[in-house]
């Protein structure tokens, strides 16, 4: 009887410390970190699942949404869903400053612009936006940006505020 009752308390409070995480997002330290280092251990199935488990579950979340951001580049190849997501986060924070550094900004700015960028490059070298999605492959831009470097797409997660995009769902 006391053994039933043991086990009914410990799976009654991994219950309620599941729950209580489910609902809150992890930190942006610790996306920056998962990603990262899923990266660099060629982990693409467990970025894939990371990434958009984290987005379906915390969408309104700025470091989910830039994980996504990158995601639907890399594995993807969907540009323009991914230069959505991050004008998104912009316009939210040029609305809404507060939460976000300056630096933040500047570097989601630079990170807008490059991805309109490549976009635009793709056009001009005749690389229609079906054909860069069907090219997508996370392995290309790993060996690409060789074994001991990040793409800066990731790198920009360690700049993501603790922050909702939209202010009264924090």
């Amino acid at each position: 009887m006391i053994r039933i009752v043991t086990m009914s308390v410990l799976v009654f409070s991994m219950l309620i410390t599941s729950n209580l995480q489910a609902q809150m997002p992890p930190s942006p330290e610790e996306v920056a970190n998962t990603v990262s280092n899923l990266w660099m251990q060629r982990d693409f199935t467990g970025m894939s699942n990371f990434v958009t488990n984290l987005y379906m579950a915390h969408s309104n979340y700025v470091p989910a949404i830039m994980a996504s951001a990158f995601h639907d580049h890399c594995f993807s190849g969907d540009i323009a869903k991914a230069t959505n997501k991050l004008v998104i986060v912009r316009d939210c924070a040029t609305n809404w400053p507060s939460g976000y550094a300056h630096a933040f900004l500047d570097v989601l700015g630079s990170r807008i612009n490059w991805a309109v960028g490549e976009s635009r490059l793709a056009l001009k070298r005749g690389i229609s936006e079906t054909q860069h999605k069907q090219n997508a492959d996370p392995q290309a831009l790993r060996d690409y940006v060789g074994d001991d470097r990040l793409p800066m797409a990731i790198y920009y997660l360690f700049w993501a505020p603790n922050t909702n995009v939209w202010p009264e769902s924090n």
